[in-house]
């Protein structure tokens, strides 16, 4: 048994066997961190009385670490022993202990709050809450609610705090409190509950939204004509509108889009026709694949003629509706005028968020390198500016960026950035970004194990609305690894999106080719998608030749190498001129298969290599074993193929006869 398996029986089971002053200052510890997720400060714990040897049995036992000037615990459930198994009486005097150190911080009323609650701190708990970062500004709200000495007043801050989860990426945490907020609304008599608390925050970040981490282009529009700051007391009798404008919205979020449409559509009728409550009803009409719902919420937004109007807000919502609409042209245009106008009004924390939105629409297009350019931009921006979220969000597009690009280390970097565990917006294009790296360098049986949990019905499903984007990727992921019903399955549910989206029709056609029965069955259903994106102009080109790739995929499959080759050469040209430059690599080794050259040779391909793995690609070209290899380079066998096979991951080919190929094609273009 090991030190820290001993010490966290001890904890559990014998705590009288920890020292005294151990398990104070781990107390101490626990305590600091509830309202600190980045870690217990040391000085913080030292002038609150932890002497500096305390926590060492701890950090030999590896119950802790200490880095960086901060203490964590190094597992959630040591932590919850650490503080939940203390007496109440003990946890009060550890955070009245922290609260009496922290000066003029306003986390000291947080530990105050659970020291010693009093109805006057509810107050100054309230209006401390907005000065503190988002997860805490929840809890500092929700503290104050149970606080709050009138139900009006309770129910207000923690209708609050369901709005400030909600912008979090927490819809389960806001579902929670707005159904405390219902069963406070039982007393409230139809007062006006959290006027002056409610109506700054939503008078303030509405209008500008900004919000937190996670959350989808559309949620970080703002409230258009109605910014916001009518009373949220509908749950009280009121005639606002606005709490059931908040729970439609979390419950769509929370994966209930039909529950979310019924209330945002009363939350629409109760307002009096309220723009913002018809802008989160086209997205959940959107989410549920209601064409007709959709289509009246977009009117009744005031949506369709929003490119009339230059307030930035209005504009960001009309954008991100022209990209589920499946409009990325309008959308860029959109982008364009919003990044203007905030420009004109030197409005540097909106700059970010028009560059997120003009980068996804030039994605959409297929203009990556210019995409990159835009995420670049407005990533130095947000964290210029303190937006954590919206960084989060342009490393997102950046990682997608360089999956398609074929910048594999580049992808890894921003994927890690944006946080590629979770549910939210940025989350959720991370790890399709790490599928589509995947996807390309022939790995389709890991880029299906990201995507089907991320758009297939699930607890670990991504956003609601970006993971749609992510269907055909995960059903042709799902079909190459054999994966077939997994395959059938996303291609269903993109069925019933691709109502809203014209471009979707031959996207749908190429995924049902992908599980066709046999290649005759496919052949008909590429070709026809491949008429369609004909009729969408030069905007396809990215998409045409993805369908063109997989087309002659199939093609070389049912043994028909001369057509084949037709429809992997156009889809090499089409990857190349718009930079995807991953896509082109996947292409080419395609078309080497079939036993056609490419239309050029590309010898920068090589320069990927290190040294030693470009010798080594040399000399398999020239015919050399992997022992002769050995010999002459004074390594071992296994360190060759070691070498090899990076050199086949990052050229993108699949034997030593291809790789000799595209050796011998580089030197011949040299």
């Amino acid at each position: 048994m090991t030190a820290g398996t001993q010490l966290r029986g001890r904890l559990a089971d014998r705590p009288g066997q920890v020292p005294g002053a151990t398990r104070r200052a781990l107390l101490l510890a626990a305590a600091a961190e509830r309202f600190d997720p980045d870690g217990a400060p040391v000085g913080l714990l030292r002038a609150a009385g932890a002497g500096p040897f305390c926590l060492l049995p701890a950090e030999r036992a590896g119950v802790i670490r200490v880095a960086d000037g901060r203490i964590r615990f190094t597992g959630a459930a040591v932590r919850a022993e650490a503080y939940e198994g203390r007496p109440f009486a003990h946890r009060a005097l550890a955070h009245a202990a922290l609260a009496a150190v922290l000066g003029d911080d306003p986390r000291r009323f947080l530990h105050r709050a659970v020291a010693a609650p009093a109805p006057a701190l509810g107050d100054a708990l309230a209006a401390a809450a907005p000065t503190l970062p988002g997860a805490l500004r929840v809890e500092a709200y929700a503290l104050a609610a149970g606080l709050a000495t009138t139900p009006g007043v309770r129910r207000g801050r923690l209708l609050t705090a369901a709005e400030h989860a909600w912008r979090g990426g927490d819809p389960g945490r806001a579902r929670g409190l707005l159904r405390e907020a219902e069963s406070a609304a039982e007393g409230c008599g139809g007062g006006d509950g959290g006027r002056g608390v409610l109506g700054e925050v939503c008078g303030g970040d509405y209008g500008r939204g900004l919000l937190g981490e996670g959350e989808s282009a559309a949620e970080a529009c703002g409230g258009g004509d109605d910014d916001g700051r009518g009373l949220l007391r509908e749950a009280c009798g009121g005639d606002d509108g606005r709490a059931l404008l908040l729970r439609g919205v979390v419950e769509t979020r929370a994966g209930s889009a039909e529950d979310g449409l019924r209330l945002l559509v009363r939350a629409a009728g109760t307002g009096g026709g309220s723009p913002t409550a018809w802008v989160y009803a086209a997205e959940a009409a959107w989410a549920v694949g209601d064409a007709g719902a959709w289509r009246t919420a977009v009117r009744r937004a005031g949506l369709t003629g929003a490119g009339g109007h230059a307030d930035p807000a209005r504009l960001a919502h009309a954008t991100v509706h022209a990209q589920l609409r499946g409009d990325p042209a309008i959308a860029r245009d959109l982008a364009r005028r919003m990044l203007d106008a905030v420009r004109e009004a030197a409005d540097r924390a909106g700059e970010p968020r028009a560059l997120e939105l003009l980068a996804g629409a030039e994605l959409r297009l297929g203009h990556f390198r210019t995409a990159a350019r835009h995420a670049r931009e407005g990533l130095r921006l947000a964290e210029r500016t303190g937006q954590p979220a919206l960084a989060a969000r342009h490393h997102a597009l950046l990682a997608l960026a360089a999956a398609t690009t074929g910048d594999a280390p580049a992808t890894a970097r921003h994927a890690h950035a944006a946080g590629p565990h979770g549910q939210g917006a940025a989350a959720t294009l991370a790890t399709w970004a790490l599928a589509r790296a995947e996807l390309l360098t022939g790995h389709a049986d890991a880029a299906a194990a990201r995507l089907v949990p991320l758009v297939l019905p699930g607890p670990y499903e991504g956003h609601f609305a970006l993971r749609t984007l992510a269907l055909p990727c995960c059903a042709e992921a799902a079909a190459l690894c054999g994966e077939t019903d997994a395959a059938r399955a996303a291609v269903a549910a993109y069925e019933r999106h691709a109502v809203h989206d014209p471009r979707a029709a031959a996207r749908l056609l190429r995924c049902r080719a992908l599980i066709a029965p046999d290649p005759a069955a496919a052949r008909p259903l590429f070709e026809r998608a491949l008429a369609l994106h004909d009729a969408q102009g030069p905007g396809a080109g990215f998409e045409r030749a993805r369908t063109q790739l997989l087309f002659g995929r199939t093609l070389h499959r049912a043994r028909r190498p001369c057509e084949a080759r037709h429809q992997l050469r156009a889809a090499l040209l089409a990857f190349e001129r718009c930079g995807a430059g991953g896509w082109a690599t996947r292409a080419r080794a395609e078309l080497r298969a079939t036993g056609g050259a490419t239309d050029r040779a590309d010898p920068g391909q090589l320069g990927r290599l290190t040294p030693q793995q470009a010798r080594i690609a040399r000399q398999v070209a020239e015919g050399s074993t992997n022992r002769e290899i050995a010999r002459s380079l004074s390594v071992s066998p296994r360190t060759v193929d070691h070498h090899l096979r990076n050199a086949f991951a990052l050229l993108g080919v699949r034997s030593r006869v291809e790789l000799a190929r595209l050796v011998h094609d580089a030197d011949t273009d040299a």
